[in-house]
């Protein structure tokens, strides 16, 4: 059986401000009923960023939300906006917005790219007590040995969150990475276990129920990265399952309960 040896955390499910939003100040009906927002703030330019932040936070503050807030400028390599050969170039962003009136309570830092950051940009963000949301992306099948290498390197970091977002290839793949959720959740209370594309689908149910709570969930007009659920479905879900078919349940009786649950969400 695949045992725990507490209740997990309830999901936390993080609605994602797309750039155009940001850009917009538009922030839909349906971000304010999530338990926190993911800021992709890549998609614009960095002189833009600290503002388009500080206009987002002033509106969370105005609507007296209480949810949680990650700044996330990801790169190119990882899924999103930033140019890879730009990436020192955040650490500006990150040490302006530490010194801001308004920040965020987290930022997402690639464990790939944790040790090339400067004392100065590490310094700013501790004394600004923004946490590190420490993540690990990968577009290409691996061995669950290289998870545990980076989960080992993360917890040298000592970061308050991480991720994981990993691309299984099979069914095998999918197994092995419900498993992992275990080892994290031991490891990170606050975290996230995820497989991108449609294989990695169900752990995006399964995950978040199996100690792993961090959900990221699109707001509009489909997702915004591989296999992404929207923030209204993921809430529907886990407010009808609150423990997902049984924390003895073996991973593959998970596996089968979500795959049932996504495709009465794709009936729907």
């Amino acid at each position: 059986m695949d045992q725990v040896t507490k209740k997990p955390d309830p999901p936390l499910i993080l609605g994602i401000i797309t750039a155009r939003m940001l850009r917009d100040r538009y922030y839909p009906e349906s971000l304010w009923r999530c338990g926190g927002a993911e800021i992709r703030a890549d998609g614009i330019p960095g002189t833009e960023i600290l503002t388009a932040v500080d206009d987002f936070l002033k509106e969370k503050q105005r609507r007296n939300h209480p949810g949680l807030t990650v700044l996330t400028l990801r790169l190119r390599r990882d899924g999103g906006s930033w140019e890879d050969e730009n990436a020192g170039m955040r650490e500006d962003i990150w040490r302006t917005v530490a010194a801001a009136a308004h920040h965020p309570d987290f930022v997402d830092i690639e464990i790939e790219s944790a040790p090339h950051l400067s004392l100065e940009t590490w310094k700013a963000l501790r004394d600004a007590k923004i946490g590190i949301l420490m993540s690990h992306h990968a577009f290409a099948p691996e061995d669950p040995a290289v998870w545990e290498r980076y989960l080992a390197a993360m917890r040298e970091y000592h970061p308050e969150a991480v991720k994981f977002a990993v691309w299984p290839s099979d069914r095998a793949a999918l197994i092995a990475l419900l498993q992992f959720t275990r080892l994290v959740a031991a490891a990170f209370p606050l975290s996230c276990v995820l497989g991108m594309g449609e294989m990695g689908r169900p752990t995006r149910l399964a995950g978040p129920l199996r100690g792993c709570p961090i959900a990221y969930g699109y707001l509009e007009n489909g997702p915004v990265a591989p296999g992404q659920i929207s923030a209204d479905q993921l809430r529907n879900v886990f407010s009808r399952y609150e423990n997902g078919p049984g924390s003895d349940k073996l991973v593959e009786e998970w596996i089968n309960w979500a795959d049932e649950r996504l495709g009465a969400l794709h009936a729907a």
